[in-house]
């Protein structure tokens, strides 16, 4: 599905974090720390030559949230390479568990 979205601008977070990251405009640690899939991003970043970049280890398991502190799923369309980039800057700044 993702190879036939790209053609229409769709890509992966792993993508667009790795986007950020070859900018210089995100860390990789905090990129890593916003991926979902964290195996597929640690070995994109062994790909461009950024390994042993001190990625943390995996996060202890955070406590439970408090009841209502819970923040609502987006689902958001963008075209082009800027906004998408533009995108998740600002989830990273606003600490949006991505």
């Amino acid at each position: 599905m993702m190879q036939v979205g790209k053609n229409v601008g769709m890509v992966t977070l792993n993508d667009a974090l790795m986007d950020l990251v070859t900018k210089k405009i995100v860390a990789p640690e905090e990129a890593y720390v916003k991926s979902i899939d964290k195996a597929g991003f640690e070995t994109m970043l062994k790909r461009v030559g950024l390994s042993g970049t001190g990625v943390p280890a995996p996060p202890a398991p955070a406590a439970p949230a408090r009841l209502g502190a819970e923040r609502p799923p987006i689902e958001v369309r963008l075209h082009g390479a800027k906004a998408r980039a533009i995108f998740v800057e600002v989830l990273l700044e606003q600490d949006y568990p991505i």
